[in-house]
């Protein structure tokens, strides 16, 4: 008699944790993703001279992938796709002499305008336009939250 009681209870527990994991893969699925949002980061060299790289985090999403099997960890990769070369020191504000790059083949393109680092918000504001016309404002303009200020190698075209 004791068996037939663990038996039910054992099967009960294993039809409940299958339930489960068939919600949560449910629920997964229809749960709207959120937009992965644009971020900068702020590399200085050894002369104090600053480069900003806009950035965005992205998620692999791999196709044919079998829910059941899958792993819950979610790898993260990081996409540079802008890096800005400031000329001028760290402690500065405000720059207005730069030289902007694009990450992959897009057009290169000569920049004017203003790049304000707000040192106590731990954020940059970028507001640039095309040198050859004014009405042409640059991809990336805005505000973006600094998530790491790092002495890192500064980017360049052969590190893409």
């Amino acid at each position: 008699m004791n068996v037939k009681r663990i038996v039910s209870v054992l099967f009960i527990l294993l039809s409940y944790i299958a339930l489960a994991g068939a919600m949560q893969t449910i629920i997964s699925h229809f749960t709207p993703t959120k937009p992965t949002l644009p971020y900068a980061e702020v590399r200085i060299n050894a002369d104090k001279h600053v480069q900003v790289l806009i950035c965005k985090d992205w998620v692999p999403k791999p196709e044919g992938t079998d829910f059941a099997s899958a792993s819950t960890s979610t790898e993260v990769g990081q996409d540079v796709y802008y890096w800005i070369d400031l000329n001028g020191v760290s402690e500065s504000e405000l720059f207005t002499q730069m030289e902007v790059h694009a990450n992959g083949p897009v057009p290169q393109h000569d920049y004017h305008g203003i790049i304000r680092w707000a040192h106590d918000q731990k954020q940059i504001s970028i507001d640039l336009h095309r040198a050859a016309s004014t009405s042409r404002p640059f991809g990336a303009n805005g505000t973006y939250v600094i998530r790491k200020i790092t002495t890192a190698p500064f980017m360049n075209e052969n590190s893409i």
